[in-house]
């Protein structure tokens, strides 16, 4: 657990960030193959869209990094119909701790919710990189049942 004086610091240098502009969340269009709709379908399955957003600490960074030396800057999870579709990632960005990191990075996983099936069904494309590099364009993660 931080201490007091590091959730203090923290707390300051969250409200001190420059808040992002508003082109900012991250547009993913999600898509799926004939055979993965037809299976999510017959089992009554959902999607999970996880996003995972980190950075490598900035100097001066108050937030103890992890084991591989990142700062976790927070987790945004979305439950789907497995319908092609576009999901809107990042919308609070500006309240995380930016000025913690160097550069805000996100990991964007998509899989089956496992609420009709026991395992992940699908294999889908992943999105990985710098938020500036990725926000403002429409990123396609297309989804096919495993093996397919």
């Amino acid at each position: 657990m931080p201490s007091k004086s590091a959730l203090v610091a923290l707390l300051i240098c969250s409200t001190m960030a420059a808040p992002l502009r508003a082109e900012t969340p991250l547009t993913l269009e999600i898509g799926f193959s004939q055979k993965a709709l037809k299976e999510l379908a017959s089992l009554s399955e959902m999607v999970t869209v996880s996003a995972f957003f980190f950075g490598e600490p900035a100097q001066g960074a108050t937030i103890e990094p992890d084991e591989e030396g990142l700062i976790f800057l927070g987790l945004e999870e979305h439950v789907i119909w497995p319908v092609p579709q576009k999901v809107l990632l990042g919308a609070n960005l500006g309240s995380m701790p930016l000025t913690q990191v160097v550069s805000p990075q996100v990991n964007v996983n998509v899989y089956s919710a496992r609420f009709g099936a026991e395992d992940n069904l699908l294999d889908c494309a992943l999105v990985d990189g710098p938020v500036q590099d990725l926000a403002g364009k429409v990123l396609p993660i297309d989804c096919k049942l495993i093996g397919e």
